[in-house]
């Protein structure tokens, strides 16, 4: 069985809070900055022991017995990211979320970093967060919509038994800096550029000289709130620079999902 994609967005730059804008209901608050701001209390918080012994942070929201969302965030984020998602969409669903390894409150683990263990980790948290009749709809956004890919790909019979329908936002399946538009056009023709784009994502600078202009231009639309950006900035600055450095070198390699389309295509069961 393959899966519906319900969004398959690759933007080179997108509002942390743009997702939000997609999910916001006629019920929900009036503003977005609410969305950013409140936080609904989890109704389960637990540690998922992945494949390799790591402790996976996870936490559950809403009501149990309702339909499940899975949440798998981006690099340099955590569960954190998700939460406009979370406060508009667990009055409804069971919103499951959880920490990336080496971000949150996740272990980082002594395995060598790779896409394969992306796809892991979320075998692991699935397994473990949904009953047995239980399918969801998996959601990933960055490297979390490249956690979804690698995880098709490594655990093909999984997507049926595990997967309703998937939702790629703001991602790919390889050569990130050989095709990435966050430098101006002026830069595309400079010598070696994926080299030295990869060589910067991979390096571990220290939080305190990501300057806030910076993150802001890769990261952020042209009409980010005040809000939105403390958000933004409050999520990124939390994530350890080795953790972002050993990632980064991850997200740099030329090809980090080879089949996914195979077992992520839109064809639906009617």
């Amino acid at each position: 069985m393959k899966l519906p994609i319900l969004g398959g967005i690759s933007m080179p730059r997108m509002s942390i809070a743009g997702a939000a804008e997609q999910h916001v209901t006629d019920n929900a608050p009036s503003s977005i900055a609410n969305l950013l701001v409140e936080a609904v209390e989890p109704t389960l918080t637990r540690y998922v022991t992945s494949y390799d012994g790591t402790k996976l942070n996870v936490q559950v929201y809403g009501r149990r017995g309702a339909q499940p969302l899975v949440l798998a965030h981006g690099w340099t984020c955590s569960g954190a990211f998700w939460r406009p998602q979370i406060n508009d969409l667990a009055r409804e669903f069971r919103v499951i979320t959880y920490d990336q390894r080496g971000h949150g409150a996740s272990e980082l683990g002594r395995t060598r970093l790779s896409p394969e263990v992306l796809a892991d980790d979320l075998s692991a948290v699935l397994g473990t967060t949904l009953q047995p009749s239980e399918r969801a709809v998996i959601i990933g956004h960055s490297m979390g919509g490249m956690t979804l890919m690698s995880w098709a790909e490594k655990y093909p019979q999984e997507v049926a038994r595990y997967a309703t329908a998937a939702m790629l936002l703001s991602t790919a399946s390889g050569r990130l800096t050989a095709d990435e538009t966050v430098l101006p056009g002026l830069f595309r023709s400079v010598p070696l550029r994926p080299t030295i784009v990869g060589a910067a994502i991979s390096a571990p600078i220290p939080t305190n000289f990501l300057h806030s202009s910076a993150l802001e231009y890769a990261t952020m639309g042209p009409y980010a709130t005040a809000e939105q950006r403390n958000f933004c900035h409050s999520i990124v600055r939390t994530c350890p620079s080795k953790v972002r450095g050993k990632w980064g070198t991850v997200l740099g390699s030329s090809t980090l999902v080879k089949r996914s389309t195979i077992w992520l295509c839109p064809q639906l069961c009617w």
